[in-house]
């Protein structure tokens, strides 16, 4: 049941930092309200003020990233890999068409530290995106030269890790 809870809890705040990127307006007391009043976060963590400050900057920091550094960005993409079954969600990717730099990254918000470095899931989620064309049939493959995989780490160090998009 508790792995259970944590999985509950991780996507309540992942609906919560996709509410926050989405509307840049919404204040820090209303992103703390939102973790307080949600029904599957825990007690643990409504009464948490580490995790609550930790989280707006997180918001912050990625608020800034997007304003400043991307051309584009989409909140909780849906990623489907040539190939492959299943989909995924990505939480957060971006695009810089004049650095030609694709950013995947990933909210985790449970206890266990995950590095980028590598990262199976957010290599997948390039892939997907790389993959994609655009109206004009312009192949993703093809404005991209390099990824950045970065994971935001609520209760641990967020990381980074670069791959060009050929190595991919």
């Amino acid at each position: 049941a508790e792995d259970n809870d944590l999985a509950e809890e991780g996507t309540a705040l992942h609906e919560v930092f996709e509410d926050a990127m989405n509307d840049h307006k919404i204040t820090k007391a209303k992103i703390i309200k939102a973790i307080k009043k949600h029904p599957n976060i825990s007690p643990g963590t409504h009464n948490d003020p580490y995790i609550q400050d930790e989280f707006y900057r997180l918001v912050e920091v990625n608020r800034k990233f997007v304003n400043e550094q991307t051309d584009w960005y989409v909140v909780e993409k849906r990623i489907k890999v040539k190939g492959l079954s299943q989909f995924g969600t990505v939480d957060l990717i971006a695009g810089n068409l004049d650095k030609r730099e694709l950013y995947v990254r990933d909210l985790k918000t449970g206890y266990g530290e995950v590095s980028a470095d590598e990262n199976y899931q957010l290599m997948t989620y390039a892939v997907g995106l790389l993959d994609e064309v655009d109206a004009e049939g312009v192949s993703n493959w093809d404005k991209y030269d390099n990824v950045n995989l970065h994971i935001i780490g609520v209760r641990w160090a967020s990381n980074d890790w670069d791959i060009t998009s050929e190595d991919l």
